[in-house]
């Protein structure tokens, strides 16, 4: 496979906003039931909850999730970028982190409800937690970790290449730089 020294991959703006607009209208649909007086709604269909408090978090979780989508359709900087001393990963939330080749043990990809995650095993995953795993992204980590069985998960759902395309390239790579890096 033939491929650049570095490659960056960026987040598709298009997706983002279409994720920016469905927020939205979760938003307002959370308003519209924050300001109908009396409304109760039923939660799992058994448990009755004021239309206030059930307005109220849709719009924070709705909320929260549209500026999460708009902070990262606004950035210039690339979500993933392959070079010669590794992996930076900044995809979803629990990323953030660059991992070098000589980490890396396997890449391969995980089928989970018709969407395909890119599944990095590494050779010392404890190691890594340590690393990188506190707070709310070590929390998802381990969760990766024990239904993935790694803590690091590329989700490619965002980007601007597909997965039939993205994993042969980190492979390629992988080929050329686990010896040379670290």
């Amino acid at each position: 496979m033939i491929f650049e020294e570095r490659t960056e991959i960026f987040v598709h703006k298009g997706k983002t906003l279409r994720y920016v607009a469905s927020s939205l209208i979760f938003v307002g649909l959370g308003i519209w039931m924050f300001i109908q007086p009396g409304l109760q709604v039923r939660l799992f269909r058994l448990i009755p909850v004021s239309g206030k408090i059930m307005g109220g978090f849709t719009i924070l979780l709705f909320g929260g999730m549209g500026s999460i989508f708009i902070r990262r359709m606004m950035h210039k900087l690339p979500a993933l970028v392959l070079d010669e001393r590794g992996v930076y990963d900044r995809t979803q939330y629990a990323s953030g982190f660059d991992i070098s080749w000589s980490e890396i043990e396997e890449l391969s990809v995980y089928k989970m409800n018709r969407q395909s995650f890119i599944t990095v095993y590494l050779r010392d995953p404890d190691g890594f937690l340590e690393k990188y795993g506190t707070g709310i992204r070590g929390r998802m980590m381990r969760m990766n970790n024990k239904t993935m069985g790694t803590p690091l998960v590329i989700n490619p759902v965002n980007l601007t290449m597909k997965t039939k395309e993205l994993l042969p390239l980190m492979n390629g790579y992988l080929d050329k730089y686990r010896k040379t890096s670290g």
